[in-house]
């Protein structure tokens, strides 16, 4: 399954492993897909707990910063509500948008996530190829500002996040486009 901008909510893990979340704030970049005004229904993420703990995080999208290639600013309305997880194995958790935030296809953007505690797992594919910054300043539930994610350190990990999109006043997209990871 892919991860990135997709036009339906993935029905498996992107992944096939694990890895331990350690920063605060972190966040994957990806090309939002098509032309025009794209509404986003959906945002989520594939993860798992550590053994007899509970997690708490909130997903977001940010536009992108392309002089430091890091998060800018957060999109209006993309912030999700706490979402929460306790078991160890892989899961998806996610959030519907009542107001739905709006992007430009063609694009480039960071969908990402802010940790309560370092008791998750972010589901990912070995061999990475994708750009992932992480920023271990904030705290939750505050985000980092895009100084902070300019101070991060930058991965090359391909983590199962994800965004549902489809053209603005659509009902949806009859084409199935892929993020295109920069």
């Amino acid at each position: 399954m892919a991860n990135g901008f997709l036009t339906s909510s993935p029905g498996s893990r992107h992944g096939d492993q694990v890895s331990d979340i350690v920063a605060t704030s972190v966040a994957s970049k990806f090309t939002c897909p098509g032309s025009g005004t794209q509404e986003i229904s959906e945002i989520g993420m594939w993860l798992s707990a550590d053994s007899s703990t509970a997690a708490a995080f909130r997903l977001a999208i940010y536009t992108h910063d392309a002089v430091n290639n890091n998060p800018n600013t957060m999109v209006a309305n993309s912030e999700s509500a706490e979402l929460t997880h306790n078991t160890t194995s892989v899961v998806k958790k996610s959030h519907t948008y009542g107001t739905k935030p709006q992007l430009t296809g063609g694009t480039v953007y960071w969908l990402a996530r802010n940790h309560a505690d370092s008791n998750s797992n972010q589901d990912r594919l070995s061999g990475g190829g994708a750009v992932f910054v992480d920023s271990d300043v904030g705290g939750y539930p505050t985000w980092a500002t895009a100084a902070q994610w300019d101070a991060g350190s930058e991965w090359d990990d391909d983590v199962g996040i994800y965004a549902v999109y489809q053209a603005a006043g659509g009902s949806g997209n009859p084409w199935y486009y892929y993020a295109q990871q920069q």
